[in-house]
């Protein structure tokens, strides 16, 4: 290891795998989409990692911006055609089936 790089924290890094699972997840789902509109897509979820990166966040900032990223993912499924259903199911715990309104 190179005498300057500077060592991450437990929290530093599990938040460093999350936001890397997350922007992995939102190329996949990008690269779905019809040609093209991938270059714009994938323009745009760089632009908005980027908007983040800097000096790193408190804890609930970090929270607050893993949470947001999963659901801008779920909207981009949502807007292809993916089925978001089971995700949301997941993350709240409650069961939506048609007609349970």
């Amino acid at each position: 290891m190179a005498p300057s790089a500077k060592m991450l924290s437990l929290k530093q890094f599990m938040y460093r795998q999350q936001v890397t699972r997350l922007y992995r997840s939102a190329l996949r789902v990008a690269n779905t989409a019809p040609p093209h509109a991938i270059p714009d897509l994938v323009a745009e979820i760089r632009a908005e990692f980027d908007r983040e990166q800097g000096e790193e966040p408190d804890e609930r900032r970090q929270q607050y911006l893993v949470a947001t990223g999963k659901a801008r993912v779920d909207e981009l499924k949502a807007m292809l055609g993916y089925e978001v259903l089971g995700s949301l199911e997941a993350r709240t715990g409650a069961s939506f089936k048609p007609g349970a309104f």
